[in-house]
């Protein structure tokens, strides 16, 4: 499996464990790399986005996940 896939499932496996802070931090990572790597309107990066914010709003933190959100539909 290409590593990057292994990654990402890791990512997700975090997610369903609940282990959110852990999750978030790795999207985070991600997302940076993506940015860097993409266009802002590349679907690595929106799905990025999205990830990010899906860990923010499942930990209670639909603020600091608004931004994101907004950034995603505006692509």
């Amino acid at each position: 499996m290409h590593s990057h896939a292994y990654r990402g499932r890791n990512r997700l496996s975090l997610v369903h464990q609940e282990k959110l802070e852990a999750a978030e931090e790795s999207y985070r990572e991600s997302l940076t790399y993506s940015r860097r790597v993409y266009h802002s309107d590349h679907p690595v990066v929106i799905v990025g986005l999205n990830n990010l914010a899906s860990a923010l709003i499942r930990q209670g933190r639909e603020v600091e996940a608004e931004p994101l959100i907004r950034e995603v539909i505006a692509t």
